[in-house]
């Protein structure tokens, strides 16, 4: 079963849609080489953390500098004025001349969702992006990770058209997919710039 990428929405002129392609093109090959090694495994099946190492690998794969789960100050949620101290952001990557900082959520497809469900998933990326400093990189931005796949989850049909329509209706997302020719496995990767 060969992963392939495809991409849905995203303004191709800006750089985070060139940067962002090449690490998820380079995301796709580890999932290839680990579908092989673990006879049609999907790696973004886990969880947040797990998909989040495969995007921080494929980074570096594609000449980045990366770093998971790291030391950051951010603004409260309650009172975005006030500081915390000894927080943590997801993901931080930095290419040659842009830095990005993502807070990121992950949602597995175990049954039928809405539009409504990936909006609200999408919201708790956005709102726990806000609360990085602006400081920590050039671009803030919210990161949604929605995974189905035939072995762990239901409705794969019905779930891949709900991402589409999602991501064709919110053109100032970024989407793509790495999914199989039969779509018998997708995972779909949302980003947000939080300004």
């Amino acid at each position: 079963m060969a992963y392939k990428l495809k991409n849905f929405t995203g303004d191709q002129r800006t750089n985070e849609f060139k940067e962002w392609s090449t690490i998820l093109k380079q995301a796709t090959k580890l999932q290839n080489r680990y579908n092989n090694l673990m006879q049609d495994d999907d790696m973004f099946a886990y969880n947040e953390v797990a998909s989040l190492g495969v995007l921080s690998s494929a980074a570096h794969m594609a000449g980045f500098s990366s770093l998971m789960e790291y030391v950051s100050i951010k603004n409260q949620k309650n009172d975005r004025r006030k500081k915390s101290r000894n927080s943590r952001a997801d993901l931080w990557i930095q290419g040659d001349t842009r830095s990005w900082s993502f807070e990121a959520k992950q949602l597995n497809c175990y049954d039928k969702i809405s539009e409504k469900q990936i909006q609200k998933k999408l919201n708790e990326a956005i709102s726990d992006t806000r609360s990085i400093q602006r400081s920590e990189a050039d671009t803030r931005a919210a990161c949604l990770i929605i995974n189905m796949n035939e072995i762990y989850h239901y409705d794969i049909e019905h779930n891949y058209n709900q991402c589409k329509e999602f991501s064709n209706n919110n053109t100032q997302l970024f989407c793509w997919s790495i999914e199989t020719k039969a779509q018998t496995s997708a995972t779909f990767f949302l980003f947000k710039i939080v300004s």
